[in-house]
């Protein structure tokens, strides 16, 4: 058995919301590879699709030691966080990630989701311009311009992005 083909059958799984097999995958790849990053924050994510939060967050946890630059672990704690209303958490992570690469239009995307999340209209705005700047073709950062202008009434610049998606 190979991990990365196993992990890649289990990340499938995870999307098709069979969490359960999921599990069972990672769980043999883990007892002969149980040191493997993607492996760990994989089971992260499978263990909470599965119901297990708490587990879930152990794996992740457990990924990101291994492997801090994991986006895979960050991503899966983030939304972890998210999911359990602890704003302050999950911007610590998506802050980290930033901190490490300035230059993610994805993670900067999901920073501004969390901000408006919290009403931060203004922070939110100036992060989405700054993801446009790096990656003029983010679909996420257009979609969230969309948002964020037809809350402000700015139906100019919410057209334009909603042209170029």
């Amino acid at each position: 058995m190979l991990p990365d083909e196993e992990i890649q059958k289990a990340q499938i799984l995870i999307q098709v919301d069979r969490a359960h097999e999921a599990t069972e995958i990672l769980s043999r790849v883990l007892e002969e590879w149980p040191d493997h990053s993607m492996a760990l924050a994989f089971m992260g994510y499978a263990q909470i699709r599965a119901g297990n939060p708490d587990e879930g967050e152990e794996y992740l946890a457990e990924a990101l030691s291994l492997d801090p630059e994991s986006d895979v672990a960050a991503a899966g704690m983030f939304e972890l966080h998210k999911e359990r209303h602890q704003n302050a958490a999950a911007e610590r992570v998506a802050l980290e990630q930033i901190r490490r690469n300035p230059r993610d239009a994805n993670w900067m995307t999901r920073y501004a989701g969390l901000l408006l999340d919290n009403l931060q209209f203004d922070k939110a705005g100036s992060v989405i311009d700054e993801a446009l700047r790096i990656d003029p073709d983010n679909q996420h950062a257009h979609f969230l311009t969309v948002l964020v202008g037809t809350i402000r009434g700015n139906r100019t610049v919410s057209e334009h992005s909603l042209a170029e998606l």
